[in-house]
């Protein structure tokens, strides 16, 4: 999640494992450039994501090739609808203040999640969150344009090995 190539500090991770288990109220936590806070509903669940701050990666979309984003996401773009100038990164609160004023509607995503999730920009403007789903219609840029966006993480949760005790 955090798009690191190398593992936590492992004095971190038991550090959040104790916070974890001390029985207490999670007040969160951050580990590897992610958040682990407690999930809305307050039933023990846990919302990783992204740290905004270190979301800072910035790709230019180019047609017909895959494009990496933030050691977290792959994105491919096809050639009809592409318009020059568009590069890849994060929403951030200037983003979401913009994706908001045109009325899209944020519901699927957690609002802690929503600030380090790729966008479509050029220059100061966003023309698209694939995830919100959110589409500037006067950015000259075509949804189509966007044939796919996968997680890719360098270091994905499911290779590790975690035992209960």
């Amino acid at each position: 999640v955090g798009g690191a190539t190398h593992p936590p500090r492992l004095r971190r991770l038991e550090a959040l494992y104790e916070a974890l288990a001390a029985g207490t109220p999670f007040k969160g936590r951050t580990l590897s450039g992610c958040r682990i806070l407690a999930a809305a509903g307050g039933d023990g669940r846990l919302l990783l994501c992204r740290e905004p701050a270190a979301a800072t990666a910035v790709a230019p979309a180019r047609p017909s090739v895959l494009v990496p984003w933030d050691g977290r996401f792959a994105l491919r773009f096809g050639r009809a609808g592409f318009a020059d100038g568009i590069v890849v990164r994060r929403l951030g609160r200037a983003g979401w203040a913009q994706v908001k004023a045109a009325g899209a509607r944020s519901d699927s995503v957690p609002s802690p999640a929503r600030p380090a999730l790729p966008a479509l920009w050029r220059g100061n403007r966003v023309l698209g969150v694939p995830h919100l789903p959110f589409w500037c219609p006067e950015g000259g840029f075509s949804p189509a344009a966007l044939r796919g966006i996968a997680l890719k993480p360098a270091r994905p949760l499911t290779l590790a090995t975690f035992a209960v005790a």
